[in-house]
């Protein structure tokens, strides 16, 4: 019966480590998931910078066409100055052509503004892009990584998995498979120890008697509680 009783904790002993490799498993996609959020992030800071570039142009393109206008209509009206025979009328004209060449003026400072902007969100789009290139660098070495570790985490659990299988051998099959619906149902934990009077799993308090039972290792004993087999003193 202690033989049993040893295979039975060597059992737990692996799935432990199983559960520790599996706990892995799942956090380093979640690292692979911030490493693909942060490229994401990045990728947007420079469509935006770019969308932004574009507004500007846009803008100045605008203003362009205004000024293109404005120099028609005082070319126009300047070819009508000829023609004017009162002096009110010539004074009227000249004025709007004056006009003209103001707001010409003031759109072209508002163009080289708009060019002075452009040329500061090429560079905000020159660095967001340097950020965007180191942020798909490490996703791409990581993902590298991960996919290894990963693939030697698989490894080492299933050289984990034939060495607790080993054991079963030594096991009646009703106890082997006990122990795994235990597995399965009790978030891998089939075995528990007494400890300070006490199942290590659930916290249930063991009976005296179910102590002096233990003691003698001379059967298969349970938690009251959780079911788990129950063992005297933990080993590892």
């Amino acid at each position: 019966m202690k033989k049993k009783v040893e295979c039975l904790i060597a059992m737990q002993k692996c799935d432990d480590k199983i559960s520790e490799k599996e706990n892995l498993k799942l956090e380093l996609p979640k690292q692979l998931q911030t490493l693909i959020q942060e490229e994401e992030e990045a990728k947007e800071d420079v469509a935006e910078t770019i969308e932004e570039i574009n507004q500007v142009i846009l803008h100045q393109k605008d203003k362009e066409i205004l000024i293109k206008q404005n120099k028609e209509k005082a070319l126009k009206y300047e070819e009508q100055l000829a023609a004017i025979k009162t002096n009110k009328e010539y004074k009227a004209l000249n004025s709007e052509i004056a006009l003209l060449s103001s707001l010409n003026s003031e759109l072209e400072s508002e163009i080289i503004a708009l060019m002075e902007q452009e040329n500061r969100l090429k560079e905000l789009k020159g660095e967001r892009e340097k950020v965007l290139q180191v942020k798909h660098k490490n996703l791409t070495d990581q993902e590298d990584v991960i996919k290894e570790e990963i693939a030697g985490l698989d490894g080492q659990i299933d050289k984990l998995k034939n060495e607790r299988n080993s054991y079963v051998v030594d096991l009646p099959k009703t106890m082997a498979k006990q122990y795994k619906v235990l597995i399965i149902n009790r978030n891998r934990k089939a075995v528990a120890f007494e400890q300070e009077g006490a199942c290590s799993a659930c916290g249930f308090k063991v009976r005296p008697q179910l102590i002096i039972e233990l003691e003698k290792q001379d059967k298969i004993l349970f938690c009251e509680n959780c079911n788990r087999f129950l063992v005297r003193k933990p080993i590892y």
